[in-house]
């Protein structure tokens, strides 16, 4: 006969698996304990997180065009990343006859240094482009008096469909790069053209997305140069030495 003594309470399986489970629940949070926006775009932009107006961007050009700059950003305050959901609006203002775009990041840094990302390439995103105005008329409050960048906004016009791979036209802005994973966040539009060649209009777009699982940043540029010689040619008394230079970064992105 087998003793009950092996046979544990089926209560001891569930609080083991659930003590080894929670570590990894409570690692993939984020406590949010500053952000920053930082968008570039063309021609301006103005940002609303969680329904608050955060501040006006202004077009920052890419080194050696006009108007080059480093691309604004402004400090968000906690209060407005609560909830299951954190909601951005992006006006985006075209001012002059070429292309208009927008991108952005919002960067939240939490509790233990680590740092979880929304930006423009993060998907969730609607948009709706007004082709007219300086400024444009920024869509219709909904059915309930929300305008169109409040969290719990539900007005049409919207749309899910945009150029998520980047606008194609030609483009002068300064880039912004995720201090995560290094990679540049291309332009975005409603197309892929930038609506290029129109005098003005407006992107206003809606993203509301729950806080990613923080990861550690990329971390500053860090190069590594080899040099190999990858052949020789001799011919009559001259030797011609061919030589490989690989140049390699393993860290975050050059921006200058």
């Amino acid at each position: 006969m087998i003793s009950k003594k092996f046979f544990p309470h089926p209560w001891v399986g569930f609080l083991l698996l659930f003590t080894l489970l929670l570590p990894y629940r409570v690692k993939a949070q984020c406590t949010p304990t500053s952000a920053t926006l930082c968008i570039s775009s063309d021609d301006y932009s103005q940002a609303y997180v969680g329904g608050s107006l955060i501040g006006t961007f202004p077009y920052a050009g890419a080194p050696g065009t006009g108007g080059a700059a480093n691309p604004t950003c402004i400090s968000v305050s906690t209060s407005l990343l609560t909830g299951s959901q954190v909601c951005l609006g992006i006006y985006t203002q075209n001012t002059a006859p070429q292309d208009t775009f927008s991108s952005w990041d919002l960067d939240i840094t939490c509790s233990g240094g680590t740092h979880s990302e929304i930006t423009s390439g993060s998907g969730g995103l609607s948009v709706d482009y007004v082709s007219s105005g300086s400024p444009s008329t920024p869509p219709a409050n909904d059915g309930s008096g929300n305008p169109w960048y409040a969290t719990n906004y539900t007005g049409g016009g919207f749309s899910s469909s945009y150029c998520s791979s980047g606008v194609t036209a030609s483009t002068w802005a300064n880039a912004l790069y995720n201090p995560v994973s290094g990679q540049r966040l291309p332009f975005i539009a409603n197309n892929c053209s930038g609506d290029y060649g129109t005098s003005v209009g407006a992107l206003f777009w809606r993203q509301c997305v729950p806080i990613p699982t923080p990861q550690p940043t990329i971390g500053p540029p860090n190069f590594t140069i080899t040099k190999a010689q990858s052949s020789a040619v001799t011919s009559g008394n001259t030797v011609i030495i061919n030589d490989t230079i690989t140049v390699c970064n393993t860290g975050g992105p050059v921006t200058n």
